[in-house]
């Protein structure tokens, strides 16, 4: 499956004036929505991601987590986006066949 559109990247969680302003990117045109946080508590980056999930839904854009499988599971995210040192690709297809998978690239 490949993505086409407009594709934010949230930055890392540091106040509920992310929701608003998703919203409003989404409003304006995002066709899909990047959590992607690095230093948050995984028990903040749940309840965001599910603010930020429910977002996505009402809308009917693709939700995807950047980097942590847990996460992307419990939230029942679209799918997920890893890079070099993260879980394996591999293991991702194999136990998320039905997700989306990106994978960075590193201007290859």
């Amino acid at each position: 499956m490949r993505l086409k559109g407009l594709y934010l990247v949230t930055p890392d969680y540091s106040g509920d004036w992310l929701f608003n302003a998703t919203e409003r990117a989404v409003k304006s045109g995002v066709d899909i929505l990047q959590y992607r946080d690095k230093t948050s508590s995984f028990r903040i980056k749940l309840s965001v991601g599910k603010r930020l999930g429910t977002i996505c839904r009402e809308y009917e854009i693709p939700f995807i987590i950047d980097d942590d499988p847990v996460l992307m599971d419990i939230l029942d995210a679209d799918g997920i986006h890893i890079g070099k040192d993260d879980v394996p690709f591999n293991y991702i297809k194999s136990r998320f066949p039905d997700k989306i998978i990106g994978v960075s690239t590193y201007g290859s």
